[in-house]
């Protein structure tokens, strides 16, 4: 008991330590823009939440968040325009000085986090999280928006991408840079800030039927369904800190993967391309979408991590509208298939590259 308290101690102060450093970052952030002039966002018009008045910054029920390196986007598509009913707030990673930015870690995840954690009492109606090329995953994503339920207020969530795939082992993380390891840890410690540990249990190996390209729409109410604290200590394990999803040795008796020369045996810095990014790629449909198979007989077969087969997009958009994939759904199930498409074959969304590149 008196190891356990001792690890519990340490752990609450790194944690202590890693939320002082995301305030610093903040602070850092805001004398930023005073120093060149610019001011935040006017708040201006009055909205109800929780069945009180609220003043709030955002002038459209649509805000998409878009994630870029540069602040180039792949193409000049119109939808990248503000519009009366939604805002694009483009964020870059590599200049401090500049608008929207946030720290070159964790890729999107760092800064979809960050977008919670500064935004959680003041979210918009619905929140669209795409990348700078949106129509990598989805050629009909602009299509799929135009059709969104704008003044949705329950709980909502749809990944932009219809064809669900399947990852069932991590043997690509040890091919490309002999972190399988590294990475299943931080898959678990996620699983575990989020109050959803006993789905991955201890020595199974990781599998996952998921949405790749972690662009998803979902509404404040969904996103609220963590508090700001959870949020925080995501932020933390990705751009909110120096990269490391985790801290200290690895639990070994916890992971499915195993010792072996050359393998990494503690997290660095230099695989935060892979360690939370990869995780909340992976998993953001059970973080947010809340979607997971939580019956024991479906976590022994290894299949907790498992978006559904056919995801219901009618929450989230419109039915009878051109393009909408809420009607697709519709008709899937008018002539009793199950749904989208799956890929069985491995497959990850970008090359890995070695640690530190």
């Amino acid at each position: 008991m008196h190891q356990w308290a001792e690890r519990r101690s340490t752990e609450h102060s790194i944690f202590a330590l890693r939320e002082e450093l995301s305030t610093l970052r903040q602070q850092v952030e805001q004398l930023s823009l005073i120093v060149h002039g610019r001011t935040a966002p006017k708040a201006s018009p009055l909205r109800v939440l929780d069945g009180r008045v609220h003043q709030t910054q955002w002038t459209t029920p649509v805000v998409l968040v878009v994630t870029t390196l540069n602040g180039t986007v792949a193409d000049k598509h119109p939808s990248w325009q503000n519009t009366s009913q939604a805002t694009v707030l483009i964020f870059q990673r590599l200049r401090p000085d500049a608008p929207n930015y946030v720290v070159n870690l964790a890729y999107e995840a760092g800064v979809h986090i960050k977008f919670l954690v500064d935004n959680y009492d003041d979210l918009p109606n619905v929140t669209v999280f795409l990348q700078a090329d949106a129509r990598r995953h989805n050629r009909k994503v602009f299509e799929w928006l135009h059709c969104l339920r704008t003044n949705a207020t329950q709980p909502a969530y749809a990944p932009l991408m219809d064809r669900r795939w399947i990852r069932r082992d991590m043997r690509v993380w040890d091919d490309c840079c002999d972190g399988a390891a590294v990475v299943e840890q931080c898959w678990r410690d996620v699983l575990a800030v989020v109050g959803l540990g006993g789905l991955l249990p201890d020595g199974q190996r990781p599998s996952v039927g998921y949405y790749p390209g972690a662009s998803f729409v979902a509404t404040a109410a969904q996103l609220r369904r963590h508090s700001r604290g959870t949020y925080t200590w995501l932020h933390s394990m990705a751009a909110g800190s120096d990269g490391r999803c985790h801290v200290g040795p690895l639990e070994w008796s916890k992971l499915n993967a195993t010792r072996r020369n050359g393998s990494l045996e503690l997290d660095t810095v230099g695989m935060h391309q892979h360690t939370f990014p990869g995780a909340w790629e992976h998993l953001v449909h059970v973080i947010i979408g809340g979607q997971y198979r939580d019956k024991q007989q479906d976590v022994r077969r290894g299949e907790g991590l498992w978006a559904p087969y056919a995801h219901d997009f009618c929450g989230a958009f419109r039915d009878g509208c051109d393009g909408s994939p809420c009607d697709v759904y519709r008709s899937w199930q008018k002539r009793n298939q199950l749904g989208p498409r799956t890929h069985k074959r491995q497959v990850t969304r970008r090359k890995p590259s070695p640690p530190g590149q």
